[in-house]
């Protein structure tokens, strides 16, 4: 059966844009600044990328889906996607030149090699994921502007431990990045200050397992066991951290990877529903309408 969507790492992306290789950084990282145009494939479909991202709009304006809600970029507009999401990307009509934006990527493992405290950095990892765009002030968008200025002299310079360079740049941005969000997301229903450290690491793994097996699995004792826990202490821990409990966590994430099928694929609702792993078309149905309130049908037809 196709796929719904593509999943690009960053080869792909280079391969895609032609992007030229670094030494030692082409499966890490990528910087360029490009124009949206509606007629590139990559922008017509939705895909995953598997690793971060930072856009900032330069001029004009897009319109951007992740996980199915929609977010503006216009000019001073900064988004961060996380692994994980479900993107589409379009322009909006009635602009007189392409959209411009700059984009950095970033593959999991350059981010956890920098060494970061990522956990502190993105403590309200689900805040971003519901708030992924911020407006900049002026200074803050010349600040942005001057990192990608500094990335793109240091990848065009002939220069020894680049690598270890980049990384130390990447610590600095995603630093100042996180400062931002937490400026405006600040009073927005953060997790209590006493919950440990450790508990928002077993939290994010959890959230990373959870995109990556929630089409096979559904079931909390299959990630408990994935984390070497108990289930009954894996839920009490995910409530703990973000108030909801573990299997809203998953069953989420398996009714948006639904709604997209059913929005953006030709699968029939029973392909949908093998797809998804239900032993039936009326299981998928009883599940969909129990979290949406409207059948998978009628989510096609009015979605």
């Amino acid at each position: 059966m196709a796929e719904t969507m593509h999943v690009l790492d960053i080869r792909g992306v280079r391969k895609h844009f032609q992007i030229p290789d670094n030494d030692g950084l082409s499966d890490d990282f990528f910087l360029m600044k490009t124009e949206v145009d509606k007629g590139m494939p990559f922008f017509k479909y939705p895909c995953r990328f598997d690793g971060f991202l930072a856009v900032m709009c330069l001029r004009g304006r897009l319109r951007v889906d992740l996980n199915l809600k929609s977010f503006e970029l216009r000019e001073n507009t900064l988004l961060l996607y996380v692994p994980g999401n479900i993107v589409r990307v379009s322009e909006l009509e009635g602009e007189e030149m392409p959209p411009q934006v700059i984009v950095v990527g970033a593959s999991r493992e350059l981010i956890a090699d920098a060494r970061m405290d990522f956990t502190k950095l993105f403590e309200e990892s689900m805040a971003i994921l519901d708030n992924p765009c911020i407006t900049m002030t002026q200074k803050e968008f010349n600040i942005s502007r001057k990192y990608y200025e500094l990335a793109t002299e240091l990848l065009g310079a002939d220069i020894p431990n680049l690598k270890e360079a980049l990384k130390s740049l990447f610590s600095s941005i995603f630093y100042m990045l996180g400062t931002l969000w937490a400026r405006r997301l600040s009073g927005g229903g953060t997790p209590s200050a006493t919950v440990s450290g450790r508990s928002k690491l077993v939290f994010e793994q959890f959230l990373r397992l959870v995109t990556q097996y929630h089409i096979q699995e559904r079931r909390v004792e299959f990630y408990a066991a994935k984390m070497y826990l108990t289930p009954k202490y894996l839920s009490k821990l995910i409530k703990k951290v973000s108030g909801r409990p573990a299997p809203d966590w998953i069953d989420s994430m398996v009714v948006m990877e639904a709604k997209n099928m059913l929005k953006y694929s030709e699968m029939t609702i029973k392909e949908i529903a093998e797809r998804l792993n239900f032993g039936s078309v009326p299981v998928f149905y009883k599940f969909f309408k129990s979290h949406t309130g409207v059948t998978p049908k009628q989510w096609r037809e009015e979605g």
